[in-house]
C-alpha cells in the first residue's frame, strides 16, 4: 500500500451501527460508514493512488477517506479489505458482487455498499445546507419543483433546495450502475415527505418527467432524507427483481 496522506484534526471512520442517522437512511442489508474531520494515516492502495497522483491535498483527503469509510462499509457485508480504484468515467470500481456509492464534502465523507444480488444500484449524496443559492434553482429544478421551493417557510427553504439537490444525486449514483446513463436535472422530480414529529428521517419520491431511454429505465424510486449538523444527507437505492430488504 502507498499514499499515505494525514490531514490535521484527525478523527476516525465510524461504521453505521455508531451512526444512527446514516444506518436510518438504508435497509439494514447495507454496509455504510462515515468520517467527520481528517483520518489519521489512511492508505491509499496503489491501484487508488493512481487516480490521485497529481491531485491538491484537499482532493486527496477526499478521495482516501471515501475509499476508507467503503473498506469499513465492505467488513459489515464480510467482505475483506480491497482496493476501490477509479474507473476512467471516475466512479468507483467496487469489487464483483457488490454495488455502492461513496460522498463527501468539507470536512465530511460516507460510503455505502450492497451486494449486487440484493440491489442494482445504490446511492448516497451530501450538501452543505446553504450552499445551493438561489441562482442556482432555475437550473437544478423543473417548475413543480421551483413552485414547492416558494412555498417552504423561510426558515426551512435552504434545507429544501439541498434535500432536491441530494435526492437528485443520490438517485442519479443508484441508477447508473444498471443504465449508464447521465441524467440532467430536470429529467427527474423530487416529492418530498416530511418526517412525523419526533422523527428525524424523511422520505422523498423521485420520478422520471424528462424522455429518457432505454424503456427499461426505471420511471421512479424512493429515498430516505436527514439533516445534521449543517449537513443534508439523501439515499436512494433500486433492489433486484424478486428481491425483498
Amino acid at each position: 500500500m502507498t499514499g499515505i496522506y494525514a490531514p490535521p484534526e484527525a478523527t476516525s471512520v465510524v461504521a453505521a451501527a455508531d451512526a444512527p442517522l446514516l444506518r436510518g437512511l438504508f435497509p439494514a442489508a447495507v454496509g455504510a460508514a462515515e468520517l467527520c474531520g481528517g483520518a489519521v494515516g489512511i492508505e491509499l492502495w496503489p491501484a487508488e493512488a493512481q487516480a490521485v497522483e497529481r491531485a491538491v491535498p484537499g482532493r486527496v483527503w477526499e478521495f482516501a477517506a471515501g475509499r476508507a469509510c467503503a473498506r469499513v462499509a465492505m467488513a459489515q457485508l464480510g467482505h475483506a479489505a480491497v482496493a476501490v480504484p477509479a474507473r476512467p468515467d471516475r466512479a468507483p470500481a467496487w469489487p464483483t458482487g457488490l454495488v455502492g456509492s461513496i460522498t463527501h464534502t468539507s470536512g465530511y465523507c460516507a460510503a455505502v455498499v450492497a451486494s449486487a444480488s440484493l440491489y442494482v444500484g445504490i446511492g448516497i449524496d451530501v450538501e452543505q445546507v446553504g450552499a445551493i443559492g438561489a441562482d442556482l434553482w432555475s437550473r437544478l429544478y423543473t417548475p413543480t419543483e421551483l413552485d414547492w421551493l416558494q412555498g417552504q417557510s423561510d426558515a426551512w427553504r435552504d434545507e429544501a433546495a439541498a434535500l432536491l439537490f441530494c435526492a437528485k444525486e443520490a438517485f442519479y449514483k443508484s441508477q447508473y450502475p444498471s443504465t449508464g446513463r447521465w441524467l440532467e436535472f430536470d429529467d427527474v422530480e423530487v416529492e418530498v415527505h416530511r418526517p412525523a414529529e419526533g422523527f428525524e428521517v424523511g422520505t422523498y419520491t423521485i420520478r422520471v418527467v424528462g424522455q429518457v431511454s432505454p424503456a427499461s429505465f426505471p420511471s421512479s424510486a424512493h429515498g430516505r432524507y436527514c439533516t445534521r449538523g449543517g449537513l443534508l444527507l439523501a439515499s436512494a437505492w433500486a433492489e433486484q427483481s424478486g428481491s425483498s430488504t
